[in-house]
């Protein structure tokens, strides 16, 4: 499947419609009903915030081909759109019973507080989430998408992206646990993907799709509020002037100064607009700019850098390291002319999820060795051909951790003899604040430095296998 950055591209190049077509068709249900509920059921306002989301996006069409994950670009622009779609419509109601001197309206919110508990908080939720989490959730129960197509998302392998998923969902569902809604994960899960199950309106796909691409070259999104909102205010007047009928002149008077009133409001709401475009355009480059300082970073760490003395939040879940650890994200590969080379790539690799780099920075003892080569003859077919090695099959399970580490630092070494080395380390969690002391072994084989892994960490690697139902005992 033609991912979204591709479908970007193809769009800011060649202005193909079939490729905005297809944006659109992925993520409108998202949008939509994003919108949906920030509006309080308002299906029009609704549609009106999705069409002004879809034409920023094709207006930034380029910009956004870069963007890690569009999911959750989009969510942000639906409640920018849709907390403005309500603003509008609020004050233009107001103008509009002043002119008219109609009577208060008796519409209210007829929501029920049952099986709708959940949408009126649902959005603020969301956005309390990390960037990362946000989009895991919203690509896993919005869009329906399986764990593979996540992790493409967001750089993760497969089993990577199902752990992030349900890292996520447990943080929402702590954050809608402080505002009164507790559930437990399975039962939140359930919801998530009955909002996915929501279609968007059906025609509108079209209709966004037209607009889009029609009004973004020449003027952007406000053109399109402004096209759409002008359109609403001809029809009122139309309505009035069949109404009043014999009033004519006194009328026309009136509404050409309710009229007037209504450009300048225009020209507010365009300047309002202006607004959110540089805010969404501030937070693009502050992405774009966080994965320049990762790639500065692990490219500088090449050879270990000195320890920092500050605490360094994680970038997954905001828990800080301890003073002198340094981010795993941040090792890089460091080959293996050295054991703290080595133990860097380990940790770096495993936390990245590249099985193939860490198997090569792997050896055992005896015992270890033939515990693994047993423990890999249990598994599927496929599997045992996927992880041909006890290297393989144990820098799998170590990729999978569901408690990866966050920093470490090397505190000393000790030699033992000229091929084996013991180094003294300190490291931390990345869901907990409790540094961990422990001596690894290394030793140097013929293409390298590798870690030698005992045999009680391969015991609980079976163990973990036996977990996840991959080892057939």
């Amino acid at each position: 499947m033609t991912d979204d950055a591709q479908l970007l591209r193809r769009y800011a190049r060649e202005r193909s419609e079939e490729a905005f077509a297809e944006l659109v068709r992925r993520h409108l249900a998202l949008v939509y009903h994003a919108a949906l509920r920030q509006c309080g059921g308002d299906t029009h306002l609704a549609e009106d915030a999705a069409q002004a989301v879809f034409v920023d996006l094709a207006r930034k069409a380029a910009a956004l081909a870069e963007h890690r994950a569009l999911a959750g670009w989009l969510h942000t622009s639906a409640r920018y759109a849709a907390i403005h779609a309500v603003r509008t419509a609020t004050r233009r109601q107001a103008r509009e019973q002043e002119a008219y001197k109609m009577s208060e309206a008796h519409a209210g919110d007829a929501n029920g507080v049952d099986a709708e508990q959940l949408r009126p908080v649902l959005d603020e939720a969301l956005h309390a989430l990390g960037e990362t989490d946000r989009a895991a959730v919203l690509l896993r129960f919005f869009e329906g998408r399986n764990f593979a197509e996540i992790g493409a998302s967001l750089a993760l392998n497969e089993d990577a992206a199902r752990r992030r998923v349900d890292r996520a969902l447990e943080k929402l569902r702590g954050v809608l646990a402080r505002r009164g809604i507790r559930s437990t994960a399975e039962a939140l899960g359930l919801a998530l993907a009955g909002e996915a199950a929501l279609a968007a309106p059906a025609g509108l796909a079209a209709t966004v799709t037209g607009a889009a691409v029609a009004v973004a070259p020449a003027g952007g999104v406000a053109a399109a509020v402004i096209f759409m909102s002008m359109t609403k205010i001809q029809i009122g007047l139309a309505a009035t002037v069949i109404a009043v009928g014999a009033a004519g002149l006194v009328w026309q008077h009136q509404t050409n100064r309710e009229l007037a009133r209504e450009v300048a409001h225009m020209q507010q709401q365009d300047a309002e607009l202006s607004r959110l475009r540089a805010e969404n355009d501030r937070l693009i480059a502050k992405s774009v700019e966080k994965a320049q300082a990762v790639l500065d970073a692990q490219r500088a760490a090449q050879t270990p850098a000195s320890a920092p003395t500050a605490k360094t939040p994680h970038a997954d879940t905001g828990v800080p390291l301890a003073p002198g650890l340094v981010p795993v994200t941040s090792l890089g590969n460091a080959g293996r002319a050295t054991p703290r080379a080595t133990f860097a790539t380990q940790l770096w690799a495993a936390r990245t999820g590249d099985v193939e780099l860490e198997a090569t920075t792997l050896t055992f003892d005896d015992a270890a060795r033939a515990k693994l080569e047993a423990l890999r003859a249990t598994l599927p077919p496929a599997l045992q051909a996927q992880y041909a090695t006890p290297e393989q099959l144990m820098a799998f399970v170590l990729a999978g951790s569901p408690h990866p580490v966050g920093g470490m630092q090397v505190k000393g070494e000790t030699p033992q003899d000229a091929n084996n080395v013991t180094l003294h380390t300190e490291w931390q969690h990345m869901d907990d604040d409790i540094v961990h002391q422990s001596d690894v072994q290394l030793r140097r084989e013929g293409d390298g430095w590798k870690w030698v892994v005992p045999l009680p960490l391969v015991n609980r690697a079976a163990a973990y296998l036996r977990h996840t139902g991959a080892s057939g005992k």
